[in-house]
């Protein structure tokens, strides 16, 4: 039976003029998807009254980002809490307030995930196309994707393949996790086809149609599979979605057209609306389960997830989802140490990935940790090749702190170069106190381990020595309760991130006075502090 398909041409906005960021075109049914559902996710926000719904077919929505508030509540859709609404300017009154607004949002979305290099806040302000459809699809993305775990979806155990850990299948990507997902109930349902992509694979509605009738036989029968024309069956299946709950964003054009962006997201809302995966009904299984939340709630994973954020902030070609698996083969290393001294890797001699063979893997890190300890000057000491290459914790960890601070150092040495000064960890301590003395602040401190850092008062001065307007000092608690501290930390972190700096900590990091994080803070507002200065 012959199968009709008719694909429009998909419609590509192209922008000229300088680069704002790593796009230079969109996709108008992505922009016009992305819209719809960010309507759905905020309809009924009382404070987006008269800003929602936008509309989806126009170029509305490049406007409607530029006081921050619509793309922060859409981070406030992803995790409840995140920006601290006290010191988020609801109805801005000047561009000032303004621009600490998207400074808190860029800043923000960076320290969950989103990979935003290259954008700036005026770039969203201004409703630069390319920049604000970028950020689009990043909290577009996280919205959809934040909750496929196993941490949230324990029944996801189910999905492990033999031999498989649930620590391997924590660390794979929410696509290969999606992926897993439509082929474990292609799989159940006796289905001959499986699908490796969300293109070609799914582009003729078949597999759809059959994963919809496994999630729900009574709501969504096969009938569509009888339709000859390939857009009447996708626009069947999208028919048989609404019945599960989904709310359509995407149309049966972009099923067809195979676009991986919008069937990833139709993929995840369906996840997210029908999983249909049985409870967890094995005793053992819910207490590995049980384990594996306490370790992702550890401190050692709190800086996995700030390095692995700031990572892929700084302009690096890599994605790393997991820091112990992406880095062994040791091309994120070196192109980390190439971001820091740029020209220091000889690339020629590197084995380019993939990197299938280990000592492949064991050559390239171990010329990473060479340039780390001999030319970079980092403190590498028993840390070799084959630990990073072995995915070792504790020694992976170490070397990426190690490339984190020497970042941070040499942006600050650059500019000290231009004022006779040599940046180190000591004299950033010292310029920060001084910075804090200048004030008429006394709360200096004598070390990153100072107790009393746990307070935020002293990170609270740092930023006011900076811009006095990011501080209000109304809202510092001068109390010592575990709540009182929470709320101070969340305070300087909101604080530090409106006049631009980039902090991934976590309020824990500060209330428990973890040191590696605590020169980040510092150093990175410092660093914010020369820009303005700069500027």
């Amino acid at each position: 039976m012959t199968q009709n398909l008719h694909i429009p041409t998909q419609h590509v906005v192209t922008l000229g003029g300088a680069q704002e960021n790593a796009l230079h075109s969109y996709s108008e049914e992505e922009k016009t998807a992305f819209v719809e559902f960010i309507n759905q996710q905020l309809a009924d926000d009382a404070e987006l009254q008269g800003v929602v719904p936008i509309d989806s077919s126009g170029q509305d929505i490049f406007k409607k980002v530029n006081d921050g508030v619509l793309l922060a509540r859409m981070i406030e859709k992803i995790k409840p809490g995140l920006i601290d609404e006290r010191l988020f300017n609801k109805k801005p009154k000047n561009i000032y307030q303004i621009g600490e607004n998207q400074n808190l949002v860029l800043e923000t979305a960076k320290s969950i995930g989103c990979k935003l290099v290259g954008i700036r806040s005026e770039f969203i302000t201004e409703g630069k196309p390319i920049p604000v459809f970028s950020m689009m699809w990043q909290l577009v993305r996280m919205k959809l994707t934040v909750n496929i775990n196993l941490l949230d979806h324990p029944e996801l155990y189910r999905l492990l393949l033999d031999g498989e850990t649930l620590e391997d299948f924590k660390n794979l990507p929410p696509e290969q996790k999606l992926l897993r997902w439509f082929n474990y109930h292609l799989t159940n349902a006796g289905h001959n086809r499986r699908v490796q992509n969300f293109g070609p694979d799914v582009s003729d509605a078949e597999n759809y149609t059959v994963l919809l009738n496994q999630l729900d036989k009574n709501k969504c029968s096969l009938e569509p599979l009888k339709e000859t024309d390939l857009q009447q069956r996708a626009e069947r299946v999208l028919e048989n979605s609404e019945k599960l709950g989904c709310k359509r964003f995407i149309t049966s054009q972009d099923i067809n057209k195979g676009n991986q962006r919008l069937n990833l997201a139709f993929v995840a809302d369906l996840f997210n609306t029908c999983p249909g995966l049985a409870p967890i009904e094995d005793a053992a299984m819910e207490e590995k389960l049980k384990l594996l939340l306490e370790e992702e709630n550890s401190a050692e994973n709190r800086e996995e997830r700030a390095f692995r954020n700031w990572i892929n902030n700084v302009g690096i070609e890599t994605q790393v989802e997991n820091l112990f698996s992406d880095l062994r083969d040791g091309i994120v290393l070196l192109q980390l140490e190439d971001v820091i001294q740029p020209g220091i890797v000889p690339w020629k001699t590197v084995n380019k990935p993939p990197v299938k063979m280990v000592f492949k893997r064991n050559e390239n890190c171990n010329l990473a940790c060479k340039i780390a300890s001999v030319n970079l000057k980092c403190v590498v000491v028993g840390i070799g090749g084959t630990d990073i290459q072995a995915g070792h914790k504790q020694y992976t960890l170490a070397i990426v702190w190690q490339l984190r601070r020497m970042y941070l150092l040499s942006y600050l040495q650059k500019v000290g170069a231009r004022h006779g000064k040599e940046y180190t960890d000591q004299t950033v301590l010292e310029e920060a106190n001084d910075r804090v003395r200048s004030i008429g602040k006394n709360s200096m401190i004598t070390s990153y381990s100072d107790p009393s850092l746990k307070t935020s008062r002293f990170l609270l001065d740092l930023i006011s020595s900076i811009e006095p307007r990011a501080v209000d000092d109304s809202l510092f608690l001068a109390g010592y309760s575990d709540e009182d501290l929470k709320q101070n930390a969340r305070f300087a972190i909101a604080a530090a991130r409106k006049i631009g700096a980039p902090i991934f900590c976590l309020w824990e990091d500060i209330v428990e006075v973890k040191p590696k994080m605590i020169l980040t803070f510092i150093g990175s507002v410092i660093a914010e502090g020369h820009k303005v200065t700069e500027e």
